[in-house]
């Protein structure tokens, strides 16, 4: 298990409506995946839309996933 400090909790995943559907809550995943790769630090994941993102592609988000 990951030091807290080193964790960074995804709590909440919104998008504009008029962006809804676009994929880019999406993006916004998958630019906190880097940017706490870039920081070595794993998510935690809380919010919904992130548990099932990483639910859903283990092989892309297992190694930041502070649960695993």
């Amino acid at each position: 298990q990951p030091k807290a400090d080193n964790v960074i909790v995804a709590t909440h995943t919104w998008t504009d409506p008029s962006l809804r559907g676009q994929g880019v809550a999406a993006q916004l995943v998958d630019h906190l995946v880097a940017d706490s790769e870039a920081k070595g630090r794993k998510i935690k994941a809380l919010c919904p839309y992130v548990v099932k993102k990483f639910n859903e592609n283990p092989a892309k988000y297992d190694h930041i996933n502070a649960d695993k």
